[in-house]
C-alpha cells in the first residue's frame, strides 16, 4: 500500500490479482490502475495494456508523478502516471522497496542482500549481505541476512531499517559505509519491553511515523501492531558530536573519519591539520612546514622547518 505525496490516492498491490488498485479518497471509489484481473504478464507499454505478475509492494516517488512496483516475477516496474506507461528499470530478485527522500534512488531487499538502484542511471550497487543466508552484524558483504523483507528510510534518509525476517529481528543499515546493527529481537517469540529484552515473531510490514520518533511494524506471528521508540538520545562514539535534530555524528576539528563505530574518528597525523567539523580529511601543511602535534585544527601550527619542526625527521 502507498498514499501519494498529496494523500488524495492509495495504490495498493493486488498480489494475488496480477493488477494495481486505485482508491479515490475524495470519491471513496476503489479502480484498477494498472494491469489486469487474473492475467498475469510482464508486458510493457501502455497502462490499460501492460500486464504484472503477483505485484508485492509499491510506492510513489517523492513528485508524486511515478510509482515504482516490486513483482515477486524479479522485476521492479515504473508506472509513468502523466505518460500512462509501464516500463522494466530493473530486472532480478526483488522483495519489497522504499525510496530516497530526494528520488535518486530506490533501496530494495533482494534475496539475502540489500541493493539501491540509481534512478537516473539504473545502476545497481550492493549495500550490504551476501547471498548466503546468516546472521552477521558487520559492514557490506561481510554482514548476513535471513530472508530480509520489509524495508523503510529513517527521516535522516541514511539509515534504513529491515525487517530481517528469518532471523526475528529488526536490523539498521547505513546505506552510506554499509554498517549493519541489530536494532531490536533475538528469537521468534513475542515480548515487549526494553529493546535488549523484546521479542519478534514475524516481522511483515514496517515504516516510521512523520516525527521520526517511532518505528511501527506488524508482528504477523503475534497479531499485533507495535512501536519502536526511535527518539532516544544516543551517545556519539569520542571525538565526534551530532546537531540537535539529527541522528549521525560528525568528527570534531582535528579528526577524521565518518563518526560511525566501524570508522570513528580518529587524530590527524603529525604534519596535518583539518579546522572543519565532518567527515573531511586533514591537510597536509604547506610547503617547507611542519606541525609536530596530532590532532591540530588550525594551520597556525604549522611552522617553518627552521623553527626546530625538523619537518617531520
Amino acid at each position: 500500500v502507498a498514499a501519494s505525496p498529496d494523500a488524495s490516492v492509495v495504490l495498493v498491490a493486488g498480489n494475488d490479482d496480477h493488477t494495481v488498485r486505485k482508491i479515490d479518497w475524495a470519491s471513496r471509489t476503489v479502480s484498477t490502475f494498472a494491469g489486469k484481473s487474473q492475467v498475469s504478464g510482464s508486458t510493457d507499454g501502455n497502462i490499460t495494456s501492460a500486464r504484472f505478475t503477483y505485484p508485492r509492494d509499491l510506492i510513489f516517488h517523492p513528485a508524486g508523478n511515478r510509482v515504482y512496483v516490486a513483482e515477486s516475477g524479479d522485476r521492479i516496474r515504473l508506472i509513468d502516471i502523466a505518460a500512462g506507461a509501464v516500463s522494466t528499470v530493473y530486472t532480478g530478485s526483488v522483495s519489497r522497496l522504499t525510496i530516497a527522500k530526494d528520488g535518486s534512488r530506490l533501496l530494495f531487499t533482494s534475496g539475502n542482500q540489500i541493493k539501491t538502484l540509481d534512478l537516473t542511471t539504473h545502476a545497481v550497487r550492493d549495500v550490504a549481505g551476501q547471498a548466503a543466508a546468516g546472521y552477521e552484524d558487520a559492514t557490506g558483504t561481510a554482514a548476513k541476512f535471513n530472508g530480509p523483507q520489509a524495508i523503510t528510510l529513517d527521516f535522516d534518509a541514511r539509515t534504513a531499517f529491515i525487517a530481517d525476517q528469518g532471523n526475528f529481528r529488526i536490523r539498521t543499515v547505513d546505506i552510506v559505509t554499509g554498517e549493519v546493527a541489530t536494532a531490536m529481537g533475538s528469537s521468534s517469540d513475542y515480548q515487549d519491553g526494553p529493546i535488549t529484552n523484546a521479542k519478534i515473531k514475524s516481522c511483515q510490514a514496517l515504516d516510521i511515523t512523520p516525527d521520526g520518533l517511532l518505528l511501527l511494524f506488524a508482528d504477523e506471528g503475534a497479531n499485533r501492531i507495535r512501536t519502536f521508540e526511535l527518539g532516544m538520545c544516543g551517545e556519539c562514539p569520542p571525538h565526534s558530536h551530532s546537531t540537535d535534530g539529527t541522528v549521525s555524528c560528525a568528527c570534531e576539528a582535528g579528526y577524521t573519519g565518518l563518526g560511525t563505530r566501524t570508522a570513528p574518528c580518529v587524530h590527524c597525523p603529525a604534519g596535518t591539520f583539518k579546522n572543519l567539523t565532518g567527515s573531511s580529511a586533514c591537510v597536509d601543511c604547506a610547503a617547507d612546514t611542519f606541525s609536530q602535534a596530532t590532532g591540530a585544527t588550525t594551520a597556525t601550527t604549522c611552522v617553518p622547518c627552521g623553527d626546530g619542526s625538523g619537518c617531520g625527521l
